[in-house]
């Protein structure tokens, strides 16, 4: 089991996905609707046909998380990082929230 971390509080919560860099926007809530958490107990995300565990840990510029779940059955993992700069205030609140924003 993960112990437990100190995530910042402009990061905290569950965070629906709108957008990534990788892939469009359009299929994103194939399985459900896209979301990651990061409250550094039992994090999760959901994304495409992807679902993962979230391990999660503060840095100096943000959150940087691992992952490790299914991608339609088949292994994966990866590491990402959550940054406040990539994001403008008012799509934080907007995602945070739960709302699309683009």
């Amino acid at each position: 089991m993960a112990s437990e971390v100190d995530i910042p509080g402009e990061y905290e919560g569950w965070w629906r996905i709108v957008e990534t860099s990788q892939w469009g926007s359009d299929d994103l809530d194939i399985c459900g609707t896209a979301l990651l958490s990061l409250t550094g107990r039992a994090d999760r995300l959901r994304l495409l046909v992807l679902l993962a565990y979230v391990n999660c840990g503060p840095t100096k510029t943000g959150v940087s998380f691992t992952w490790e779940g299914a991608w339609e059955f088949d292994q994966a993992k990866h590491m990402a990082e959550a940054r406040r700069a990539a994001m403008p205030a008012h799509r934080r609140a907007l995602a945070k929230q739960g709302r699309r924003c683009r």
